[in-house]
């Protein structure tokens, strides 16, 4: 048995390793590196399901819910692919296909706590201080991209990123705040800098002071704004955790009152028409700004900066108002790998956006879909924030605000280090967090 679960933790690094090089690898050999990370996520799932089967485990409250969740996504699964086929009147391999695809891309992030089970009767010290060496890698690796794109080495990357099917063209050549929108290892500007806040809560939880800096560094240089937002929430978090309330007071007035004036002073250059007088400002807040407007109006293209009704909250609403009996299970699994379906029989089954992600997974699942994904990552890790000084309970947090903008699910290497602190939250037996 100790054999065994030595060779499943050098299984499990290697594992790691992989795919925390994962878009590199893919700018190499695009097929054979996604084909590999898949087979690894899946060989560590099957043992870890062989483990589980073999070992008598106590199922807490908390634990029940999480199965409960993960069998619900499998349930849509299957009614999808047995049931769509006669409503679509297509073939069941076809349909099984678009599903496996979208299976593997966004829903296998969900299972990968599971894959840290094996690993209980294990010391775990060693494998958080492998999982922190990882962390380093990845901030050193995002400052040094950032830096040698501002030295003149933009073009490496891109050509690099472009083989691995991560570089749009809105993307090439961008520049945020004077930097460059870098990939990093997770391969997505939106991504990037959320990614690092994570890291970040896993280098204050090691009291890694130093790394926590350059760490606050890599998500500045990601230029991502959702980064920005979901690292002063965090900030809030951790003054509530560390009990520094007339601080977390101060701050939240502070706040207030610089949103407030930079609302206002947004607006007045806007209406004074001096947008060209202070350009980034304009971009920073016209972006934030264009998030909330987008989500009930789209433009109009017959005249510049005038909208209609529209957005992706609007099709949200339209789609329930005249589908009421979808509403508590949701419409079923939506295709993010396809974005132009309109040839293809799965067509009316189009993800709404990949902008507003929360909307997507509700129109999927239902409210029975979001109140699995509320409870779990926001409202069980909330009420430990108030009871224990464990920071990890923060990570899931962060992992829901990301899901307000973009599918952070997407990215194995985003959902590995989340699901890390989703084992140890529900996953891995109460008296364990005693110790």
């Amino acid at each position: 048995m100790t054999s065994i679960n030595v060779n499943y933790i050098i299984l499990l690094k290697i594992s790691m390793i992989f795919i925390l090089i994962g878009n590199l690898a893919r700018s190499i050999s695009p097929t054979f590196s996604a084909l590999f990370e898949f087979f690894l996520i899946s060989l560590l799932l099957f043992f870890s399901i062989l483990y589980m089967a073999q070992t008598k485990i106590s199922l807490s409250n908390n634990e029940l819910i999480y199965y409960s969740f993960i069998i619900y996504l499998i349930i849509h699964l299957a009614f999808a692919s047995i049931f769509r086929p006669f409503e679509l009147e297509a073939s069941f391999f076809e349909i099984f296909f678009y599903n496996l695809s979208e299976f593997r891309l966004s829903t296998l992030g969900y299972l990968l706590p599971f894959i840290f089970v094996p690993i209980f009767y294990k010391k775990t010290i060693s494998f958080e201080l492998f999982i922190i060496t990882l962390i380093k890698f990845s901030i050193l690796y995002t400052l040094f991209e950032q830096i040698l794109s501002l030295s003149g080495f933009r073009s490496f990357f891109e050509s690099a990123y472009s083989n691995s099917g991560v570089v749009s063209d809105n993307l090439v050549g961008v520049k945020s705040l004077g930097m460059y929108r870098v990939w990093g290892l997770i391969g997505s500007p939106q991504l990037l800098g959320i990614f690092h806040v994570i890291t970040l809560i896993y280098l204050l939880d090691k009291k890694e002071t130093f790394w926590s800096i350059l760490c606050i560094i890599a998500i500045i240089a990601s230029t991502s704004k959702s980064s920005y937002f979901i690292l002063l929430i965090y900030g809030f978090i951790f003054l509530l955790q560390r009990k520094y309330y007339m601080t977390l007071i101060f701050s939240l007035l502070s706040l207030i009152v610089i949103s407030i004036i930079t609302i206002n002073f947004y607006l007045y250059l806007i209406d004074m028409n001096m947008t060209e007088d202070y350009p980034v400002f304009i971009k920073f807040v016209g972006s934030i700004h264009g998030y909330f407007l987008l989500l009930t109006n789209v433009a109009e293209e017959s005249a510049a900066r005038r909208f209609i009704l529209g957005g992706s909250l609007y099709e949200f609403y339209i789609y329930f108002s005249n589908n009421p009996l979808n509403i508590l299970a949701g419409k079923g699994i939506t295709y993010s790998l396809y974005h132009d379906t309109s040839s293809m029989v799965i067509a009316d089954y189009q993800y709404l956006t990949s902008d507003y992600y929360i909307l997507t997974f509700v129109e999927q699942y239902g409210l029975i879909g979001f109140l699995f994904i509320f409870y779990i990552f926001i409202i069980y890790p909330i009420i430990q924030i108030f009871k224990t000084d464990k920071l990890y309970y923060a990570i899931p947090i962060i992992f829901f605000l990301a899901m307000l903008h973009y599918p952070p699910n997407i990215s194995k290497l985003f959902m590995v280090f989340m699901s890390y602190s989703l084992y140890k939250i529900y996953l891995l037996p109460k008296y364990s967090h005693e110790k």
